[in-house]
C-alpha cells in the first residue's frame, strides 16, 4: 500500500535528521510513495494526540492528513516521552477537520502527567523564575495567560494569549515556560480529540528584607471553570 510506504519513509527521514542539527522538520503529504524501509527503526508514531501502532498508520487516508512533523530534538523528545518510546524519534500526524472549534469544557478534560489543571500548575509553579529585570525595576503584579492544548495535546504555541499583565518582562517569562510545557493527553468530546482552552494566573511579588510587601499586589480572581490555582513568584528587594 503506497500510504504504508510514504509513512514509514518518514521513519528513515528520523534516522536521517540524527546526524543534522537539532531541528523541527514539517512534511506535508500531497501523495503516496515507494520507499523502502523495512530495516528502520520505528520511531513514535502520533495521530491527532494519539499514539498508534502501525496497524492504525496502514488505514490512514493520505487525503486526510493536514501535515506530519517529525521531531528528534530532545526538547521536543521530552515532550512526547509520556506517549512512549521517542529514542528512534516522534512523527506526528495531523488529520484534517472540519471542526476547529475551541472549548472551555468538554467530556473528557485534558490532563498533564496524568493529573489535572493543578497538576500543570506544580509544574509550572517548578520551572519559572523571577526575571532579574523585574526585581531590579520592582515590577510585580499578576499575570494571566490562556493557551489551547491541542489535537495533538501540546500547547498551541502561536495561541498563547496574555489576558492581563502588568510588565511585557513578567509575560515573557509565563509565555516561556508554556511554551516548553511536556505534552498533556487532550481533550475529549464525543469521543474524538479536541482542543480545549485553559488559563493560568500568576503573582509575581517582591517582599522586603523584613518579610513585608513592598507594594500592593492585587489578588488574583480568575472566574472559569477551567483555570488553575493562583500561582505565588516571590522576588525579594536587594538592599
Amino acid at each position: 500500500m503506497k500510504t504504508t510506504k510514504f509513512i514509514f519513509s518518514l521513519a528513515a527521514a528520523v534516522m536521517t535528521l540524527a546526524a543534522a542539527p537539532a531541528q523541527q522538520n514539517t512534511v506535508t503529504i500531497k501523495g503516496g510513495g515507494e520507499v523502502n524501509t523495512a530495516d528502520c527503526q520505528q520511531p513514535l508514531y502520533i495521530v491527532d494526540g494519539r499514539a498508534v501502532d502501525t496497524d492504525a498508520i496502514n488505514s490512514i487516508d493520505p487525503s486526510q492528513i493536514e501535515s506530519i512533523t517529525v521531531y528528534k530534538d530532545k526538547a521536543n523528545l521530552d515532550r512526547y516521552a509520556i506517549f512512549g518510546n521517542v529514542s528512534h524519534g516522534v512523527i506526528v500526524i495531523t488529520l484534517k477537520s472540519k471542526d476547529e472549534t475551541v472549548y472551555t469544557s468538554v467530556d473528557q478534560m485534558p490532563s498533564f502527567l496524568g493529573g489535572d489543571i493543578n497538576t500543570f500548575r506544580q509544574w509550572v509553579m517548578q520551572q519559572v523564575r523571577y526575571p532579574a529585570q523585574a526585581m531590579e525595576q520592582n515590577i510585580q503584579g499578576n499575570v494571566i495567560a490562556k493557551f489551547i492544548i491541542g489535537k495533538d495535546g501540546l500547547i498551541e504555541l502561536s495561541n498563547i494569549e496574555i489576558l492581563r499583565s502588568p510588565s511585557e518582562i513578567l509575560s515573557e517569562e509565563v509565555t516561556r515556560v508554556l511554551k516548553n510545557s511536556p505534552a498533556w493527553t487532550p481533550g475529549k468530546k464525543e469521543g474524538k480529540n479536541t482542543r480545549v482552552s485553559l488559563v493560568i494566573p500568576v503573582s509575581f511579588s517582591m517582599y522586603n528584607p523584613d518579610d513585608k510587601l513592598s507594594g500592593e499586589v492585587e489578588e488574583t480572581k480568575v472566574d472559569v471553570e477551567n483555570a488553575a490555582d493562583e500561582i505565588v513568584v516571590v522576588g525579594f528587594v536587594k538592599k
